[in-house]
C-alpha cells in the first residue's frame, strides 16, 4: 500500500470538500442578498407583512368617491390569495365595497393580507353573505361577468344587454351618476358564474380576449373592469354630457 498516495488523495479530498462547502456558503449568501433585495423592493411597491402599516387609500376611496364606486361581489371564491389580490386591484381604482357570497376560504388569512398589501382594510371591511340574492338586495344594477352569451332574461325581466368591458364601464358610470348603486358580479376561479348566478344580474359583461384562451385570473378580471369604470368616470368628470350615447345610437 502506498501510504504517500493515500495521504495525497485524502488531502485532495479535503480540499475538494472544502471547496464545495465554500461554494455552498457563497450561494447561501447570494440567496440571502437576493431575499433582502426582494423584501426591500416589495415594500417599496406597497407590500408589508405588518398589519399596523396600512395605507390611507381606503379612507380616501370611501369618503371621496364612495357614491361613485361600484360594489364588487365574488361568488364562491376558492383561494384566499385571490381575494387578497382582488382587494388590491379594487383599491387601485378607488373601489372599496367587497362582498363575498358563500366563500370557500377565509379571506382574512396572512396569505390574503399579503396579497392585499396596502388594501388590507378592503378585506377587513368585506361582508360575507349566504346568498347572492341577499348580497344584491340594495343594488339597482348588477353586471355579471361572463365569457359566454346566454339567452336568459334579467332580474327585472326582458332581454339582458351584453356589453364589452369598455362599454359596460361607461354604462355603469352613467348609472352611478344618476344615483344608482351598481354591483359587479364575478364567479369562482374554476367555473365562473352559473346560470342561476347570472339570473340575478341585469346586464352581462365580457372582457375581449383571444377566443382560444379566454380564461382570466379572477384578480385580473376585476382589474380590467375596475379600470374601465375608473377611466369612464374620469371621462364623465371632464365631459358631463358625453357624446357616447349619441354616437352609438347613430351607429
Amino acid at each position: 500500500r502506498n501510504v504517500g498516495a493515500v495521504s495525497t488523495r485524502n488531502r485532495l479530498g479535503y480540499r475538494g470538500a472544502g471547496a464545495r462547502l465554500g461554494s455552498i456558503e457563497v450561494f447561501r449568501r447570494f440567496l440571502a442578498r437576493r431575499k433582502s433585495f426582494a423584501v426591500a423592493s416589495s415594500r417599496s411597491d406597497g407590500y408589508n407583512s405588518s398589519e399596523e402599516v396600512k395605507s390611507n387609500a381606503f379612507g380616501i376611496a370611501k369618503s371621496g368617491i364612495g357614491e361613485f364606486s361600484p360594489t364588487v361581489i365574488l361568488v364562491s371564491t376558492y383561494l384566499d390569495e385571490n381575494i387578497g389580490s382582488v382587494a388590491r386591484s379594487m383599491l387601485n381604482f378607488g373601489l372599496h365595497d367587497l362582498r363575498l357570497v358563500t366563500p370557500q376560504c377565509n379571506h382574512l388569512t396572512d396569505k390574503a393580507k399579503a396579497r392585499a398589501a396596502g388594501a388590507i382594510e378592503v378585506l377587513e371591511n368585506a361582508r360575507v353573505y349566504s346568498s347572492l340574492e341577499e348580497a344584491c338586495q340594495d343594488l339597482n344594477m348588477v353586471i355579471a361577468t361572463t365569457a359566454r352569451k346566454r339567452g336568459l332574461t334579467g332580474s327585472s325581466g326582458g332581454s339582458r344587454p351584453f356589453s364589452s368591458s369598455h362599454d359596460a364601464g361607461i354604462e355603469a358610470s352613467e348609472s352611478m351618476l344618476r344615483g344608482e348603486r351598481v354591483g359587479l358580479l364575478f364567479g369562482p376561479e374554476t367555473s365562473g358564474l352559473t346560470t342561476a348566478d347570472i339570473s340575478h344580474s341585469d346586464r352581462l359583461l365580457y372582457i375581449p380576449t383571444m377566443p382560444s384562451f379566454r380564461a382570466l385570473n379572477l384578480a385580473h378580471a376585476v382589474t380590467v373592469v375596475a379600470y374601465e369604470i375608473y377611466a369612464a368616470r374620469e371621462l364623465l368628470d371632464s365631459n358631463p354630457t358625453p357624446s357616447y350615447n349619441a354616437e352609438h345610437d347613430a351607429s
